[in-house]
């Protein structure tokens, strides 16, 4: 049995390429829900058309908004997944899919540990080399590359980044499983071409990592960069739950919406809302590493309000490591149309078809070895 285990919206965003490529073969799987997101991701769904979840590890039914709230969530599903592991596996050993660098990751690496099985973790080899940035993702990674069994790393720098690890099957997956996302995304946008957002040109924001928003004069720097941005274009800015909780917090809200060249988006966008508003877009701000993959692919200027950042796609191309200098900064605001990639064809590889035919190979080994065993 394939189990996978995810919950947040970036996994589902990022796993159900490889979900849609086990139904195509039609091979069963286990679909193991944390609720780390829940409303966000049931909307993820329904835009793939992909089955719902076989079972939940919480049965909280609004999304984590910041620290307080996730430190009990993690101790609830920890406990759950320890006493209910017979109906959590469906009483079947296998291969349990983990993806990324979040709570959930690392709750799906203990729990199959706990229970005997083998992990296999999608995205592997995504280093910044530097454990408090981003903080606590970098140490998520380190820890789910030393426990995981099969690694899918996207690119040669990732793999070169976990060589070192001599115990793991380690594959390439020559591309992020975001590219056969938005690969399906352009696939709906050709056939239900939608209206323009905005008749005037815009640029989109958005703010949502740890680092970034417990950390107040990071945020105050993020918010100053992006008024400055606002100056010369519209912004539309996209408010996370934990962002919004933030700038209430900090007392930055105001600012905000005062500013008329700044729109708001508190209500949810679904991420085919949100991929259209993108691809409309004149550039994107961001501290996210999956727009910089997204944006990246796109062929959309992407300034990257970070230290550093684990990911090499769009580097010198699309995307701009601001590293919160102004001078980085404002060259990008004056001259984001010079930040585009050089090679105009997309992505040739299939990355989720990799992980499956690779998932398929090792359950099929493992099998072997058991029928021999006996």
């Amino acid at each position: 049995m394939i189990h996978i285990l995810i919950g947040t919206k970036g996994q589902f965003i990022k796993t159900i390429p490889v979900l849609q490529e086990l139904e195509k073969r039609n091979i069963d799987y286990n679909f193991i829900h944390t609720s780390q997101h829940y409303d966000i991701t049931f909307k993820i769904l329904k835009i793939f058309n992909a089955k719902s979840p076989d079972y939940f590890l919480s049965s909280k039914k609004n999304d984590l908004e910041n620290i307080i709230q996730a430190i009990p969530w993690f101790m609830s599903c920890l406990i759950k997944g320890v006493n209910d592991k017979k109906n959590m596996w469906k009483n079947k050993k296998g291969i349990v899919v983990v993806h990324g660098d979040t709570e959930s990751t690392l709750l799906g690496v203990i729990l199959a540990k706990l229970s005997g099985m083998k992990v296999a973790h999608i995205e592997a080899g995504l280093r910044s080399h530097d454990i408090f940035n981003p903080f606590p993702e970098e140490i998520i990674r380190i820890i789910t590359s030393r426990f995981s069994d099969y690694l899918f790393a996207p690119s040669d720098l990732a793999i070169d980044n976990i060589r070192k690890y001599k115990n793991q099957k380690i594959y390439n997956t020559h591309g992020n499983t975001v590219f056969d996302s938005l690969s399906y995304i352009k696939k709906i946008t050709k056939k239900n071409p939608s209206k323009k957002p905005y008749k005037f040109l815009y640029a989109v924001a958005s703010l949502h990592r740890k680092e970034t928003l417990y950390n107040r004069k990071l945020v105050e720097k993020a918010i100053s960069y992006i008024e400055i941005a606002s100056k010369k274009n519209h912004i539309v800015f996209i408010l996370h739950k934990n962002t919004l909780f933030t700038l209430k917090k900090y007392d930055l809200l105001f600012h905000l919406e005062k500013n008329k060249n700044v729109i708001l988006k508190k209500s949810f966008l679904d991420y085919l809302s949100f991929m259209e508003l993108i691809i409309d877009s004149e550039f994107v701000i961001t501290d996210g590493g999956g727009l910089q993959e997204e944006t990246y692919y796109l062929n959309k200027p992407c300034l990257i309000l970070r230290k550093k950042t684990e990911r090499k796609y769009g580097l010198g191309e699309t995307a701009c490591l601001s590293r919160f200098d102004g001078d980085e900064i404002n060259y990008f605001l004056n001259n984001y149309r010079e930040f585009h990639r050089k090679k105009n064809k997309e992505e040739i590889y299939n990355p989720s078809k990799i992980i499956v035919q690779k998932l398929i190979e090792e359950e099929v080994l493992i099998q072997n070895q058991k029928n021999k065993a006996y």
